[in-house]
């Protein structure tokens, strides 16, 4: 049982890990508001290092989450 709930924890975090991707992709952005704001490059290197920031810090809390919901 533990293993099954490890094992769709994962699989949570990394789809919501690949979404980001997807929304952030650096080869230009089609998804979100970001789409059609006209940044300059240091803005969008910017915006973009803030998004990885912040994703990197709730990483974890996203896991606890998952784990929480999927234990209940």
């Amino acid at each position: 049982m533990k293993k099954a709930v490890l094992a769709i924890s994962v699989m949570v975090v990394l789809l919501v890990a690949v979404s980001q991707a997807v929304a952030w992709c650096p080869m230009g952005r089609g998804f979100g508001y970001a789409a059609n704001l006209k940044l300059t490059t240091e803005q969008s290197e910017k915006l973009n290092t803030l998004q990885q920031d912040f994703f990197k810090e709730t990483l974890h809390k996203q896991f606890e989450d998952a784990l929480q919901i999927y234990s209940l």
